[in-house]
This record gives C-alpha cells, structure tokens and sequence, in this order.
C-alpha cells in the first residue's frame, strides 16, 4: 500500500498547476531531508505523522492498481514500491492545462534524471482516446524518458475512481452557462485568479477568472432521472453531500436495481435541471490550494 504524502506525490491537475514561473528547477534542494505531510482527507488539511506516532496506522494509502504505459508494458503499484512518485491526470488531446502539467513534469524528468528513485506517472483520463500507440507518439512528441516518466491508459472505470477517491481529485459538475454544448465539466485546477474546467465530453478545457466565471453547479432533485457515464438511468429518491461531492441514491429505470451514484460518474453530455452558483464552493478550495501551493514552493525551491 502505497501512503499518500506529499513527499512522493503531489497528485491532481492543481497541485502540478500551482507552480511559479521560472523555467527550471535545478536549484531543487535535493541534499537535504524535509518533514512533509500526509493527506488522509479530500480537503488537503495536510498531516505530520512520524512513523512512530499512533496515527501512522491510519495514514491514507493508494491502493493497487494496473495499468499499460506507453511501451505498452503492465505498469503496477509495484513499480513504484518504495520510491518517491509524482503523479499527474491529463489527456493527449488537452489544449488548456495539460501542456503546463506537461513542461512541468518535463522539469522533473530533467531535474531527477539521474536519481532512479524518483518516477513520474500521467494518467489519462480519456483512456478510450488515448490509446498506447496515442501515448507513444506523445511521449516522442514531449521527450519522455520511458524509464523515468511513464504514460498510463487502461479501464476509464478504475481510473476515475482512482482520481476521486484515492487522490482526492475534485469530482464536481458544471455547465458553461456561455457554452453549453461543451456537456458537463469538471473543475481541475483553482489558482489565484482562475479556474481551469475540463469538458470530457467534447476534450476540451476552459480557463475563467475565478470570480466571474460563467459556470453553474449541477444538482439534481428527488424525482429526477440522471445519466451514469455507463448509461444506464436513475430515478433519485434521495440526495446526499459527502467532501463537497454530491450522491444520487434511487433505482435504475430498466432494472429496479438499487444503485447509489456519485456526482463524478454522471455523463459528460447529460442534461440540466437544477444549478447553484459558483462563488460558495470556489472561495474555499481556491484559499486551499494556495496555502498548498505556497507551502510546496517554500520547501522545494530556493
């Protein structure tokens, strides 16, 4: 089981996107040990646990998982037993923020090329697009060391499970109220004055100034019918909120099977019923994220 601390992993599109603007990073204190936290929770409230602290038991841990990278090589949790790992969500196809997350991970290959314990992992999260053959012309494409950096595709399912419940990946839904062809997106990345929404269904990606974007939440109501990106229906006939995330819970319509669904696993191309504004759940990830950003700058960089 591998522990969720920010000394191997700095996961999520906002964490990679958080970064300052210098070019290189080869001033990364590397001599030098640094007590960095564990994150056991979705709201990043960061941790100091020492190993012999009561609490490490409870320490968040991702589980196993098994994927094809671009060699099209099995690429498993134990690749990466017992060295420090960075890992990012992107897609091939992505014009917004990918390309950043993309020069940033480059960075880091540089930076730690030679230093075998250090991996980079970019998981993509249209795994039906990005295919091993996709992943292979971006990886030359971008320089990728297959040795060091490595590519991943495989089930859409456990990937997105992987993202929301095992690094805590925002899961929430909204409509471009400008755009609305564009289906249902997802905000990846809140820095200090914008927001970068990815459109799954269409590939595309959006950055808004953070006040002002054009955005509305989705949220059904009892009695509605909502789609699962599988494509089967459910009548909701209750609505819960667990870490900002909401839960449909109810029967499917072709089955009368009782199903609960998560607001992540709603289809991209759904329809609208009912919307709440932007600003109450933005302010408080985006004041996260900046204290998580800072902190991470004031201990890797010079």
């Amino acid at each position: 089981m591998l522990k969720l601390s920010a000394c191997f992993l700095f996961s999520l599109f906002m964490l990679m996107a958080c970064n300052n603007s210098s070019n290189s990073i080869s001033n990364v204190k590397t001599d030098s040990l640094v007590a960095l936290p564990f994150f056991n929770a979705p709201d990043w409230t960061p941790e100091w646990i020492n190993k012999e602290d009561s609490g490490y038991a409870r320490i968040h841990s991702i589980p196993s998982f098994s994927f094809k990278d671009q060699e099209g090589k099995n690429f498993t949790e134990a690749n990466v037993e017992g060295k420090i790992y960075v890992a990012n969500f992107f897609y091939t196809k992505c014009r917004g923020i990918c390309p950043k997350m993309t020069t940033n991970m480059s960075l880091l290959q540089e930076a730690f090329k030679n230093d075998s314990t250090i991996v980079l992992l970019s998981h993509s999260v249209t795994p039906e697009l990005d295919s091993i053959a996709v992943l292979k012309k971006y990886a030359i494409l971008n320089k990728v060391d297959s040795k060091k950096w490595h590519l991943l595709t495989g089930d859409k399912n456990e990937i997105y499970a992987l993202a929301k419940q095992q690094y805590f990946a925002l899961g929430q839904r909204w409509i471009s109220d400008t755009e609305t062809d564009l289906g249902l997106g997802t905000i990846v990345v809140i820095e200090a004055r914008t927001v970068t929404v990815l459109y799954p269904a269409t590939g595309e990606s959006r950055v808004y100034a953070a006040q002002t974007a054009p955005l509305t939440r989705i949220e059904f109501e009892i009695g509605d019918n909502v789609k699962s990106h599988e494509g089967w229906e459910l009548l909701v006939e209750q609505v819960q909120e667990k870490d900002n995330q909401l839960i449909y819970i109810g029967h499917r319509i072709d089955n009368n099977q009782a199903v609960t669904l998560k607001e992540t696993f709603i289809d991209h191309d759904y329809g609208i019923y009912k919307m709440t504004s932007l600003s109450s759940v933005t302010k408080p990830i985006l004041a996260k994220c900046l204290v998580i950003c800072l902190w991470l700058e004031n201990q890797w960089m010079v």
